[in-house]
């Protein structure tokens, strides 16, 4: 395996000589796994938000120099970029982490928890889940169909133009063409 790999010191049931009972601590071990890097992975997005609306409120600012608003968008642009792949990195993790969790559990025999096969489940009519729409053809079920991941991606991937917009606005002041659009007005 790619020395990398984050599975390749699991063994497979078929390694095991069928120990059941390895195969299911793999399980456990992925699991947990995946726990810790979902939530590290889903800081970053925040952060970078943060650090985002940190730059914007200079970059924007009318009594910003152009070439402070020229380093602040390209320190914007820069984040967003860093923080776009390795968000996309994590994705692949979690997609890798979530199909061997998969692979194991149905060897063993483990029940299936991803969500679709929990929304197959008979569940008690009274249940939040059920009362409130969540299951079947219906808006909140579209929803849920979305990946937050690819949301989150497109949130930062226009953020990131905003600041290569800004970057050139930057430049063309700083040459002494500005077309005015962040000049305070005389009052």
């Amino acid at each position: 395996m790619h020395q990398y790999s984050i599975v390749q010191d699991l063994p497979m049931p078929d390694e095991t000589n069928g120990e059941a009972s390895r195969s299911r601590d793999d399980i456990g071990v992925l699991e947990s796994r995946r726990t810790a890097s979902d939530s590290f992975a889903w800081t970053v997005p925040g952060l970078a938000l943060a650090a985002q609306a940190f730059l914007l409120t200079i970059a924007l600012a009318p009594d910003t120099q152009p070439a402070g608003r020229v380093v602040a968008s390209l320190v914007g642009a820069a984040a967003m970029f860093a923080t776009i792949v390795f968000f996309a990195k994590h994705v692949y993790y979690f997609a890798l982490y979530d199909a061997s969790i998969w692979k194991l559990r149905k060897e063993t025999g483990a029940t299936d928890l991803r969500p679709h096969a929990l929304a197959r489940w008979e569940l008690p009519i009274d249940a939040d889940v059920v009362r409130d729409g969540w299951l079947g053809k219906t808006s909140k079920s579209v929803i849920l169909r979305m990946r937050p991941s690819r949301t989150w991606v497109a949130v930062l991937a226009l953020f990131f133009i905003l600041d290569v917009v800004l970057f050139g606005y930057g430049i063309v002041v700083w040459a002494g063409r500005s077309p005015g659009w962040f000049e305070v007005p005389d009052r």
